[in-house]
């Protein structure tokens, strides 16, 4: 991982932030700063939780696992007890962190998964925290990059509607105009 300008950018394994989700997204702990990246890393990747509790178990899908703020669609008598993220060969990953240089909390956070095929961009998953109250998919970016030229122009092009859909919070941190500029 490298930092510069208050950025932190980091190649990273899909699979390192399973236990951190899991933790985190225990309804007796609640969500930390510290689960960031997992919460992009998961929400780009399409991952589903099984839960289990005294009604049997179910399978939670990524878009519907984070309700609210603070908040999974774990009942406060369940548990996840397994986590599946599906195995991305061919696709290349990134993330990227905007922070104040003084703290390690993410102004915003992007995840990004991209599959090329024959020079072009075949399929593309981004996750965004901080831009709602629980993590989304930049999916207008998404549509607007698959099938598309793998070129600068092309990705800065699809990368402007980043911040459509969301609905991020000012605060401390950051305004929500200046989180929409970021992501």
């Amino acid at each position: 991982a490298s930092s510069t300008s208050g950025r932190r950018s980091c190649s990273l394994a899909w699979t390192n932030s399973a236990g951190c989700l899991a933790w985190h997204s225990a309804p007796s702990h609640g969500f930390t700063g510290v689960n960031h990246l997992a919460l992009n890393v998961f929400q780009a990747s399409d991952f589903s939780g099984s839960v289990a509790g005294p009604g049997g178990t179910r399978t939670i899908p990524a878009r519907e696992f984070f309700v609210d703020y603070l908040q999974t669609a774990l009942a406060p008598d369940e548990v996840l007890t397994e986590i599946r993220v599906p195995k991305l060969t061919g696709w290349g990953v990134h993330y990227e962190k905007f922070q104040r240089v003084a703290q390690a909390w993410a102004v915003v956070g992007v995840a990004a998964a991209v599959r090329s095929s024959n020079g072009s961009i075949a399929e593309a998953r981004i996750g965004l925290t901080n831009m709602a109250p629980t993590p989304v998919r930049a999916s207008a970016v998404e549509q607007a990059l698959a099938g598309g030229d793998r070129t600068r122009d092309a990705i800065t092009a699809a990368a402007a509607a980043a911040a459509d859909g969301t609905a991020p919070t000012s605060d401390l941190s950051a305004q929500a105009d200046y989180r929409e500029h970021l992501a």
